[in-house]
């Protein structure tokens, strides 16, 4: 609250300086018209003087304290009252001013220093009444002075009226303080009232808001996991999808591998019909084009083994088991991911020179070795070896197909056979390959293994046995 109250007197102290100074430099430059009349006088420089100081003040006002200003312009409002009561006796405006020196002092000084102040001021008015008077100083010649304003009374007269102004000034602004003063200190306890109560409200803001937050924690987690449940189903959905997809494309693959064989074997034909008319018409050319037709029949065969190796893959599930070659099914597989490996990645084929005929479905063991042959080639970034080993034991066969690639980490490798669970990036991969091949091989009596260091490749081990019989 008294800081308020200070900032009230400083701001009526700035306004009083900016005021004073603009209409006393106003004041200033009209008088100098005195001049083209009369010769400067010692009287230009006082005045000169006091706005001067007047207008230094005021531009420096906010760096300077207040009760320094406030003593400068008591000093200036004093100086300018005895000069212009010295000059203009009882003519002059002197009292006006006087009046104006205890409102000021009472803003910023004490009671008692008001008393003082006003007591000095009034014994100067009065001295100069007195040189007036006896006759030490006289008024200026235009004023024609008569016996009224060369007597002491008028002086008394107008010291005693300066004083009852001032003080009921005083009075009034003492009032006008103590209501500013008594409503200043209302506001305050509502200002404390109101905080209180802020206060109160904000306590039960964040009790609430704390209640909100724990439930807002709450109900994140259950959308993280709804979330979490979302996805998963998505992503089951996608894969699910996708199978779908790849046994359509199984059939349809199945149907123009089967659709290819006719026009192959018009161009083989076609090709040993031409061979035979140039044999025995054109002999002489035989050494010409034979590079030629065998590239034509190195095609052609390529062609048919590749349709062969399809028809084995889609071959559908429900036909009934019969023999066939571990090997024959490994190299139908490479055949048909020829493009996948080409110019990259060797291939090193360790067969067992022992018979690897075994009895099962033989497009299931086809999709086995396929899967694992793909990912065997995507671990392979750039160049690398893939190694495939054959063995046949007492009672079982083995199949080992080992790569140099990445690897696969430890807390991924326990993980590689649950559905769905896929390493590769988004759109690369189903996550069902090898949990498919799993239940194949388990389907065959058989079962498969995985071995594999991180940047030292993977080795999986397929073991089928050599009696297992179709359930």
């Amino acid at each position: 609250m008294s800081n308020n109250i200070d900032q009230l007197r400083k701001n009526i102290l700035d306004v009083s300086l900016i005021i004073t100074a603009s209409l006393g430099t106003v004041a200033y430059l009209i008088s100098l018209t005195r001049l083209m009349n009369n010769d400067v006088s010692i009287t230009h420089f006082l005045e000169l003087l006091v706005i001067l100081t007047l207008i230094t003040v005021t531009i420096f006002r906010k760096k300077l304290s207040t009760i320094f200003k406030a003593s400068v312009f008591l000093l200036l409002v004093f100086f300018f009252s005895m000069y212009d009561a010295f000059f203009y006796g009882v003519f002059s405006a002197a009292r006006i001013y006087i009046v104006l020196i205890p409102f000021f002092s009472f803003l910023y000084f004490s009671f008692s220093r008001v008393i003082i102040f006003h007591s000095i001021v009034l014994i100067g008015f009065i001295a100069i009444g007195y040189m007036h008077y006896s006759g030490i100083q006289s008024l200026p010649k235009e004023y024609h002075p008569n016996d009224y304003v060369l007597k002491f009374y008028p002086w008394i007269i107008n010291a005693i009226h300066i004083t009852i102004v001032a003080f009921i000034i005083l009075l009034i602004m003492r009032k006008m303080l103590g209501r500013y003063e008594n409503l200043l200190h209302e506001l305050k306890q509502y200002k404390d009232h109101l905080e209180r109560l802020v206060s109160k409200r904000t306590e039960e803001l964040e009790t609430t808001n704390e209640e909100l937050k724990s439930a807002n924690e709450e109900l994140f987690e259950q959308r993280e996991e709804l979330q979490d449940t979302l996805e998963s189903l998505k992503g089951a959905q996608n894969q699910l999808v996708q199978s779908e997809k790849m046994a359509s494309l199984g059939i349809l693959t199945a149907g123009v591998a089967h659709e290819i064989n006719n026009p192959v074997n018009f161009i083989y034909s076609g090709t040993n019909a031409v061979e035979d008319y140039i044999k025995e018409r054109f002999p002489e050319h035989i050494p010409h084009l034979n590079p030629y037709f065998d590239a034509i029949n190195t095609g052609v065969d390529r062609t048919v083994n590749i349709v062969k190796s399809l028809g084995r893959y889609t071959r559908s599930e429900e036909l009934p088991w019969n023999n066939f070659d571990l090997h024959e099914v490994l190299d139908d597989c490479l055949t048909m991911l020829y493009n996948k490996y080409k110019n990259r990645i060797k291939i090193h084929r360790k067969y067992s020179e022992q018979d690897l005929t075994i009895l099962g479905n033989e497009g299931q063991i086809h999709q086995v070795f396929l899967n694992i042959l793909v990912n065997a080639i995507d671990a392979c970034f750039n160049e690398g070896n893939i190694t495939i080993y054959t063995q046949k034991n007492a009672d079982e066969f083995e199949v080992r197909i080992k790569d140099d690639g990445e690897g696969i980490k430890p807390g991924d490798l326990k993980h590689i056979f649950d559905p769905f669970f896929t390493t590769k990036d988004p759109g690369k991969g189903t996550g069902l390959g090898l949990s498919i091949s799993q239940k194949i091989v388990n389907d065959h009596g058989g079962n498969i293994e995985c071995e594999s260091q991180l940047q030292n490749g993977t080795a999986f081990l397929i073991r089928l046995p050599l009696d297992h019989k179709a359930e």
